[in-house]
């Protein structure tokens, strides 16, 4: 069934190019917060259109209608986002500040001299960065059931019921939601290598073009080099990053219907 999710989700964020380049348009400008809230907006619909629909359907991709609702849906996206990165933002800021006013490399001439202390300084500091990673999952993982059942019940409050969230995760099963995102995790990981080992390859084949026509390779790296980089971050903004989101909205809205089906048995 989790590969049917994948399966369905992955079609489904290539059915509109159309409308996955106007989302990339509102990334690339997302720096400025409104485009923004609209593209996260636009998440709240897909995520409403798959907790609404069925694996395998017929599902089309949301329309760009009724801005003033979509700029309203946007916060509430953004809003439960920030809500549940914020023990992670917290953490991130006491263990920042305890970890510089304690570094034994604040002085240079430690470097060469580190003690038993020193170690158990360096120790601390990849004690924190597990405890950090820790909670980054446990956040991602009650942070994407949160913002489905907020969709799905229509209440942003919904999104911070702890108690609901975690029998949701339960009925759809501990193993199965994790192998979800272990799953999802890994099929990130693989596009950015497919991406990075494509780039790496062109960059070559370029280089050999380019440096052919001037009589110089390292001016065929430089040149292949910089206009393939600026390419691949282009397609990425507009295309990639925004198919990537649609992807993780309608396959964990997709996850979360697991859970109905449980509940009806």
């Amino acid at each position: 069934m989790i590969l049917d999710v994948f399966r369905d989700s992955f079609e489904y964020c290539t059915k509109n190019k159309k409308s996955i380049l106007k989302l990339g348009i509102l990334n690339l400008f997302s720096f400025v917060l409104i485009p923004m809230v609209f593209l996260y907006g636009y998440l709240y619909r897909v995520i409403d259109i798959g907790v609404n629909g069925l694996i395998n359907g017929n599902d089309p991709l949301p329309n760009f209608e009724n801005l003033e609702k979509m700029f309203i849906q946007g916060l509430k996206v953004i809003i439960v986002d920030l809500i549940y990165t914020l023990p992670i933002t917290i953490v991130l800021i006491c263990f920042s500040i305890i970890s510089s006013s304690h570094s034994p490399f604040n002085d240079i001439n430690q470097l060469s001299n580190l003690s038993f202390a020193n170690w158990i300084f360096v120790v601390s500091i990849l004690s924190e960065i597990i405890i950090i990673i820790i909670l980054l999952i446990i956040c991602i993982l009650f942070e994407s059931v949160a913002l489905v059942h907020m969709v799905k019940t229509k209440s942003i409050k919904k999104a911070f019921n702890f108690k609901e969230i975690l029998n949701i995760i339960k009925s759809i099963g501990v193993s199965k939601y994790l192998k979800f995102y272990l799953g999802s995790i890994s099929l990130l990981i693989g596009i950015i290598i497919c991406i990075f080992i494509l780039m790496m390859f062109s960059i070559l084949i370029f280089s050999l073009l380019i440096g052919t026509i001037f009589s110089n390779l390292v001016i065929g790296f430089q040149v292949s080099s910089i206009v393939l980089t600026i390419v691949v971050i282009f397609l990425m903004i507009l295309y990639i990053v925004p198919a990537s989101m649609i992807f993780k909205s309608r396959a964990s809205s997709l996850i979360y219907n697991f859970r109905e089906t449980v509940d009806e048995e």
